[in-house]
């Protein structure tokens, strides 16, 4: 074989089923994966062009990334400067109508780019969440933020990891003192997918609203995006180590040494996890939608994601059931509700 996959020393391409099974949480097949992965890269692809153009820049994304890694605001910067421009993201935001319903205000969140080992993924970071015992959690930035260009991405990190992101989902987790099995499961399709989802609602709340830092988002998910396709492109279908680095060179902004780095993590430090988030996120919106169709005008958005977010991470794969449940019991409030009352009540919350 051509490629640098696990599965053709271990287990063959049955076990990367169950791993595709095992970190995305959902029952698709490798094929289907990888086919979201191009299908999600191209409508980043597509997306990013639109952003590109609006800037007054050429289409081409090559020329603007260049532009990006000359930039002072996004040339190499130091950790200190990583962290303050995270929490200075966080200031953007408007404060929700629900806001008593957020983590962050009873559990803060130490952001901490001194250790950059803790960090083991270079992008996204790592989130250790609150114990219970010290009600803190902790951020830890990815290195790969240090090169040029890459800091394009931290707004939009910030609302990935911290509010209404990554801490938000988990520190609700310690407020409910859910049952130690709940407690300690580890969930990475359901945690990173919300904090891809939750740059949505950053953008609702004011934040992305510059072209600029609207790029660094859509960066993030393609890089996500990516990292679905060729994690099942390696493991499953025999990519090699040059063809995996081409690709992400050609989606995202990364060096070739991160994206070198990116493969090699990919291929042999955890096969599989690379699915996790962006096939979360897909799940997550598919949902959205379906109680968007299914509900019509009556949808409430607040309601909706409060309790997306009071589930905790979950399987994907309960998402369905839980909701229709949720669709049921939304019906049934709505018909005991007045419509006066109704129109009302989400004109005031918006």
């Amino acid at each position: 074989p051509t490629g640098i996959g696990l599965w053709q020393y271990v287990g063959g391409k049955e076990y990367y089923r169950a791993l595709v099974r095992r970190w995305t949480t959902l029952e698709v097949t490798p094929e289907q994966a990888h086919d979201a992965g191009l299908r999600e890269v191209a409508r980043l692809d597509t997306a990013m062009r639109a952003v590109r153009l609006r800037m007054g820049v050429p289409a081409e994304p090559d020329s603007l990334h260049a532009a990006l890694r000359r930039d002072a605001r996004f040339r190499a910067i130091t950790r200190d400067e990583i962290v303050d421009r995270l929490l200075l993201a966080q200031s953007l935001l408007a404060v929700p109508s629900h806001s008593d319903s957020t983590s962050r205000g009873f559990f803060p969140v130490v952001v901490d780019a001194a250790n950059e080992l803790d960090a083991r993924d270079a992008i996204f970071g790592r989130y250790r969440q609150p114990s219970g015992v010290d009600s803190v959690g902790q951020y830890t930035p990815g290195r790969a933020l240090l090169a040029p260009g890459l800091p394009v991405m931290l707004e939009a990190l910030s609302y990935f990891a911290l509010s209404p992101g990554r801490h938000d989902l988990l520190a609700r987790r310690v407020a409910r003192k859910p049952a130690a099995a709940r407690w300690y499961a580890s969930v990475p399709a359901y945690a990173d997918a919300w904090g891809l989802y939750a740059l949505d609602l950053a953008r609702k709340r004011g934040g992305l609203t510059d072209p600029t830092a609207e790029y660094g988002a859509l960066m993030l998910e393609a890089i996500a995006a990516v990292r679905l396709t060729v994690d099942s492109g390696i493991h499953y279908f025999g990519w090699t180590a040059s063809q995996s680095t081409g690709f992400f060179l050609h989606h995202t902004m990364l060096s070739e040494a991160e994206a070198e780095n990116e493969v090699i993590r990919i291929a042999h430090d955890a096969p599989g996890l690379g699915l996790a988030a962006a096939m979360g996120a897909r799940e997550i919106r598919g949902v959205r939608r379906w109680m968007e169709r299914e509900l019509k005008n009556d949808f409430d958005e607040d309601r909706f994601n409060e309790e997306l977010r009071s589930l905790g991470p979950v399987p994907l794969k309960a998402l369905g059931s839980h909701f229709e449940w949720w669709l049921w019991n939304e019906r049934t409030r709505l018909r005991s509700v007045p419509a006066g009352a109704q129109a009302s009540a989400k004109k005031s919350a918006h």
